[in-house]
């Protein structure tokens, strides 16, 4: 799954009422946003931050919309930044996967959107990386960038979180971890 070649953000897109810029892209027929991800590893737990109880995919890892001057990777990092507050290293790219959110869009995008719908795109278009944990991130982050991720996300086993992580998830940490051999996690 690793060494796609690794794209920049979308060009096309829209910009939110909130002043927000949402890329997007099409994959058979359907608009989907485009987000980059980061799979935070240390000392072989994952950071991660459960939205409810530990539902199937219910969980929040650093993302966020890409960037049309970035490669996805560069997005992710900068996203890991704002929203964990720490700075990855040896971050891989892993390739890309959709979600549509069909009949179910997710409860905290509704609280997102003030319970306004129809949303402006059908679900994600996801870039997934993984990397590992170097230090905290000290330097001052805007304050519309800021998340409260890094005050609600916890180190959780790999082992304990594979059974709740998206099957792509699980493929990109098993994939890095096969290639990182002498590195330490």
């Amino acid at each position: 799954m690793e060494s796609p070649t690794i794209p920049t953000g979308s060009q096309n897109g829209f910009v939110s009422s909130n002043g927000y810029r949402n890329p997007t892209v099409t994959v058979d027929g359907h608009v989907l946003r485009e987000r980059s991800e980061l799979l935070l590893l240390k000392e072989n737990k994952i950071l991660i931050q459960r939205r409810d109880e530990w539902e199937l995919n219910d969980y929040k890892i650093p993302g966020g919309a890409t960037d049309p001057d970035l490669t996805v990777v560069e997005t992710a990092i900068k996203e890991c930044k704002e929203e964990a507050l720490i700075v990855a290293t040896n971050v891989k790219y892993y390739g890309a996967y959709t979600m549509l959110f069909g009949k179910d869009v997710p409860k905290w995008l509704q609280n997102r959107n003030n319970g306004k719908f129809p949303i402006d795109y059908e679900g994600y278009y996801t870039h997934c990386c993984v990397g590992i944990y170097d230090h905290d991130y000290e330097e001052k982050i805007a304050e519309e960038d800021q998340d409260t991720f890094y005050k609600l996300a916890k180190w959780v086993p790999i082992s304990e979180a594979k059974k709740y992580l998206r099957k792509e998830h699980v493929r990109a940490i098993d994939q890095y971890l096969l290639s990182a051999r002498g590195i330490t996690i």
